[in-house]
Formats: C-alpha cells, sequence, structure tokens
C-alpha cells in the first residue's frame, strides 16, 4: 500500500497496461465466479491463479500481506459458516 493510502501500485507489467474498464470486468467475472462455486478445489485454483497473477504483476508480498491476511479471515468465515 502506498503512504497515502491507495490501493493502486504501478508498475510496468502487461496487468498494469490493461485498460480499466478491462481490468473492472475481469474482477467482476472473477468475483462471479468466486460466489459461484463452493467447493474448495475451485477456490485453490482461483488461489493459485491469483499468486500467478500477482508474479506477472510484480506485485511484492510486503506490499499486499494486509490485504491478504483480511481477504483470507473472511475466506475461512465464508467457508465455515457455509459448511453449517
Amino acid at each position: 500500500m502506498s503512504r497515502s493510502g491507495m490501493l493502486y501500485i504501478d508498475r510496468k507489467s502487461p496487468i498494469h497496461k490493461l485498460d480499466g474498464s478491462i481490468k473492472f470486468l475481469l474482477m467482476i467475472l472473477w468475483i462471479g465466479g468466486v460466489f459461484l462455486f463452493n467447493d474448495f478445489r475451485i477456490f485453490l485454483g482461483f488461489f493459485l491463479l491469483g499468486i500467478t497473477l500477482l508474479k506477472i504483476g510484480k506485485i511484492k508480498w510486503n506490499e499486499i500481506k494486509p490485504l491478504f491476511f483480511f481477504i483470507l479471515f473472511f475466506t475461512l468465515m465464508n467457508s465455515f459458516f457455509l459448511m453449517l
């Protein structure tokens, strides 16, 4: 995260060169895919794909660590309550 608190990290990568509307559409499809399926294997696939995209986007771990733990917490809570 930058000093100003924004989540955008400017890098020279294929992902950063995409148009904003394309990134928004892909984000909507990603969220729809996550909510559509209720299988851990699908979640694992999304996780591995996300890690791959982070590597392509040249995003460092320490830049997204707080956001990662926030998302992980709510993903685990969602999975737990879906099993009840």
